[in-house]
Formats: C-alpha cells, sequence, structure tokens
C-alpha cells in the first residue's frame, strides 16, 4: 500500500518526534482496544468512533470531524491505518467520499 511505516510509531502515549502516530486507546469500557491515529505533522486527530480528543492530544491538534465507524463493530485499526494512507498520499477527499453518507461531527 506504500504506507509509510517508518514515520508512524505505534504507541499509547503521544510521541511528537514522529510524523504520525497510532495510538491505541482502549479501555475496559469499550471492550479493550481502540485505535486512533496523529498527525504529528498536520496537528490532526482522527477517531475513527468521533470520540472527543483524549488528554494526551494537545490541545492545538485538530479533530478530523468524521465519524466512519459504528460502536458496535470493529476494525478500528483498519480505518485509522486508511486515514493515513490517504493523509500521506493527499488523498483525503477520496477518504471523506468514501463515507459521505455518514454523519458529520459537530
Amino acid at each position: 500500500m506504500d504506507t509509510k511505516v517508518n514515520q508512524i510509531v505505534f504507541k499509547q502515549y503521544l510521541d511528537t518526534s514522529k510524523d504520525y502516530s497510532i495510538l491505541n486507546m482502549g479501555t475496559p469500557e469499550i471492550g479493550g482496544t481502540h485505535w486512533v491515529c496523529v498527525s504529528n505533522k498536520d496537528k490532526l486527530y482522527f477517531d475513527p468512533l468521533g470520540l472527543p480528543k483524549p488528554r494526551v492530544i494537545p490541545h492545538k491538534y485538530k479533530q478530523y470531524g468524521i465519524r466512519v465507524q459504528d460502536h458496535r463493530f470493529g476494525h478500528c485499526g483498519d480505518y485509522v491505518v486508511f486515514f493515513l494512507y490517504c493523509l500521506q498520499h493527499r488523498k483525503l477527499g477520496e477518504f471523506n467520499q468514501m463515507f459521505k453518507h455518514l454523519p458529520k461531527l459537530i
């Protein structure tokens, strides 16, 4: 898929030394694991469920305002990787188009 994996770090805390981070924000309340991502380069936060930014995400980071996942289903990791792929390849328009039928976040 030509995703620049060397610029992505998989953590449970935000590491701003890489361009992109994938974080596991899982809690017992939501069933164990939940993946979100951050573009440190673009100061952008994405959560497939559209949940508010957790405290580890700086206030200056904007939330990408589209929810692509129903809370009853998994695959948050897939959505996160796909979002970062689209972001890296300047294809967020295509990403938005795929999910345009879903309600936007306020």
